[in-house]
């Protein structure tokens, strides 16, 4: 039991590290006039995205991500 209890509390841990680094990250993505911040955050985002699972990405905000990256690939095509 005591095993059990352990491996929930590092999932749980995880999962706030990624929420909290997801959240991060979005600023980044949402920083208008600096491109360079935003492209390191698009890499970043990328690479969180890529490695995590189900257990990792669990309280991951799709919701507000989506349209910050809609929004910066709608800049980059079509200009600012």
């Amino acid at each position: 039991m005591l095993f059990w209890f352990g491996e929930l509390l590092n999932n749980c841990k995880n999962v706030l590290f990624q929420g909290s680094k997801a959240q991060q990250l979005l600023q980044g993505l949402q920083a208008t006039g600096d491109e360079s911040q935003q492209l390191q955050a698009a890499i970043e985002m990328c690479q969180l995205l890529v490695m995590g699972n189900e257990e990792t990405l669990g309280g991951f905000p799709v919701k507000s991500v989506v349209p910050a990256l809609v929004s910066l690939l709608f800049c980059c095509l079509f200009g600012h």
